[in-house]
């Protein structure tokens, strides 16, 4: 059709999805009555270069409504709009700039905007959308506000975000699958601290060097992790962690270390397959279920394992797991290494001593003490303040004291207290 401007009468209630689509319409007057633009309606129409038609009546925008438009910026401040439904205006091109309604709650419908340059949030969003702004991969973003507390799936898959904290205090928050999946700029993570599960994909292949995964977590996801650069995973001592899924943490080849919860239950098939560099697996959960072999060296071959040593508890089911595949098992309390880097250690948790350093690792418990020659009483702490190191264990919950290789010999009173 060549109608290039459609007034809908006062009678029209209701118009179905993507009536006006692939059409040379570039606006449209809609009844009074609407107060959302329906979905798709001028999905794909190439006429149509700005919203500014729109009435002060409109508070939404439905699913695809613009999706394939000519549109180059959008100004939603001058508007009522505070809902953005998925796809709102996907693959629109040519859009560079958006600026948003101070008053948006859910926020949606950029993906596929290769020019879209910056997004500013606005402090009053709860939730965005899925595919929100999937495959944006040169846009920028601010930090995302305290209020949201939901993320769709496959929001920011495949963008140029570089940070992801959230601080809300939300009781149920949730962040869907593949949410922050091929993010290859992602640096920074801080997950909601209520949030129970770690879904599917939602690192799958991305830039994430470490994380923290919140005590509430009860399950990390199929292939959360996949393929990513992550290198450090903390996990507290308190963590409601049960199920690792399958292949949550496959072929991360930067992972050096894992420590495995106490309360956890079920460690799927394959969640580490292919981590060639995991050296150290510290089994804290005395039973824990092994599904067949969650350190395969790839998918498909179960015999062989990409570790070759795991810590655990006597008569524990990570030694049972050990013999049955043929590799080293050592007690916890044996080890003589730090199970990660001295730099994944709270400052509250590690310090030096004359010749050497200091770790108390919560996981297991234990006070680990490297270095070389006599250990002598003064320890310090990570700001360099000396201590005793007899106090700082008194409020501690402590298995033993590891003296690792290199010490000679414990000077007189380093562990005494009056």
């Amino acid at each position: 059709t060549n109608i290039s401007e459609i007034d809908i009468p006062e009678t029209v209630t209701s118009i179905g999805a993507y009536a006006a689509q692939d059409t040379k319409i570039s606006q449209a007057v809609f009844p009074s009555s609407f107060k959302y633009v329906p979905e798709g309606f001028f999905c794909n129409c190439k006429n149509v270069t700005s919203i500014d038609f729109l009435s002060s009546a409109f508070t939404g925008l439905r699913n695809a409504c613009f999706s394939g438009c000519s549109i180059t910026d959008l100004d939603f401040s001058k508007t009522n709009i505070t809902y953005i439904g998925d796809y709102a205006f996907g693959g629109c091109e040519s859009l560079k700039t958006v600026v948003l309604n101070k008053n948006t709650t859910y926020l949606s419908g950029f993906n596929n905007c290769p020019n879209l340059e910056h997004v500013e949030f606005t402090d009053k969003i709860t939730a965005i959308g899925q595919s929100a702004f999937k495959d944006d991969e040169n846009t920028t973003f601010s930090a995302i506000p305290d209020s949201v507390y939901q993320v769709y799936s496959m929001a920011f898959q495949n963008s140029g975000i570089t940070q992801a904290v959230f601080n809300t205090t939300n009781d149920s928050p949730g962040i869907s699958t593949y949410a922050f999946a091929k993010c290859k700029k992602l640096s920074r993570v801080a997950l909601p601290e209520r949030l129970n599960t770690i879904a599917s994909g939602t690192f799958l292949d991305c830039s994430l060097k470490s994380i923290t995964v919140p005590n509430a977590v009860t399950t990390v996801g199929d292939y959360a992790f996949e393929g990513s650069l992550i290198e450090s995973v903390k996990i507290g001592k308190n963590s409601s962690l049960k199920y690792i899924r399958e292949t949550a943490f496959a072929n991360c080849v930067n992972l050096t270390s894992f420590t495995i919860p106490k309360n956890a239950w079920t460690v799927y098939k394959n969640a580490f397959c292919g981590d060639i560099n995991l050296k150290t697996v510290i089994v804290n959960s005395p039973n824990v279920n092994f599904n067949e072999n969650p350190f395969s060296l790839s998918k498909g071959d179960e015999k062989a394992c990409c570790i070759s040593k795991i810590y655990g508890y006597e008569d524990s089911s990570a030694k049972y797991f050990a013999e049955k595949m043929g590799i080293e098992f050592a007690l916890i309390s044996d080890m003589t290494d730090y199970p990660d880097s001295d730099e994944d250690y709270a400052s509250t948790n590690k310090g030096t001593w004359e010749n050497g350093t200091w770790v108390y690792d919560e996981n297991t418990e234990r006070l680990l003490i490297k270095g070389s020659g006599v250990l002598s009483s003064t320890f310090k702490n990570a700001n360099g303040t000396e201590i005793s190191i007899v106090n700082y264990l008194s409020g501690k919950e402590l298995n033993n004291i590891v003296i690792c290789e290199g010490i000679t010999g414990v000077a007189d009173d380093v562990f005494y207290s009056e």
